[in-house]
């Protein structure tokens, strides 16, 4: 409410005070400064909420002078924040943003890994992924080698070569990969050395 009044002078009468009554409209913005801290994240499983800031200009309004909606803020992907007004309130603001949760990476290790192979002959290899599960398969980085069937790896020939775990990406995760040598033993080369010792008597005792 405003109130004035006018004071009287030899020709006029004074006026008593009155009131005139002004209305404040609410500023309408429906372009407003969207700040999101962090702006990113990486998939954790839980819901990702970033602390929200908005702004007419460089001024900020508010908290309570507006909702936030976050939505699609859980899975890797683009999360989006939806900004709406609050009835009765200084400002009218209305506005959206995104931001992006990234998928995470994990890690593959090997929990039997045998060293060597004889050629011709067979052994197993397992490995386990750290999270996200997939199915692992299994390679041989030189099939003159040794090869891999499921996780049956076959020496083929003498040598060493590696043996690679990998676990393709989903959703929600990063492909990963491991590996480490193993060596296919040929028992073809496999020989005895003797060593030459002097003549020796040997006596025996009743």
């Amino acid at each position: 409410d405003l109130e004035y009044k006018m004071e009287g002078d030899d020709l006029y009468e004074p006026i008593e005070p009155k009131t005139l009554r002004c209305a404040i409209a609410e500023k309408f913005v429906n372009d407003p400064t969207i700040e999101l801290t962090p702006s990113s994240f990486t998939y954790n499983g839980s819901a990702c909420v970033p602390t929200v800031v908005v702004k007419d200009g460089q001024r900020v309004i508010p908290a309570n002078e507006y909702t936030v909606e976050i939505t699609n803020n859980v899975n890797a992907g683009t999360a989006n924040v939806v900004i709406k007004d609050n009835i009765a309130s200084n400002y009218e603001v209305l506005g959206s943003t995104t931001f992006n949760i990234a998928k995470a990476t994990r890690t593959i290790s090997f929990t039997t890994a045998p060293s060597s192979v004889d050629v011709g002959d067979t052994v197993e290899v397992a490995a386990v992924v750290s999270a996200g599960g997939g199915n692992i398969s299994y390679f041989s980085s030189d099939e003159d080698v040794a090869t891999v069937d499921d996780n049956v790896v076959t020496g083929v020939s003498a040598g060493t070569c590696n043996i690679i775990a990998s676990v393709a990406a989903n959703d929600n995760y990063e492909g990963a990969t491991a590996q480490y040598q193993i060596s296919a033993v040929s028992m073809a080369n496999m020989y005895l050395t003797f060593v030459p010792v002097e003549d020796s008597t040997f006596g025996f005792s009743k």
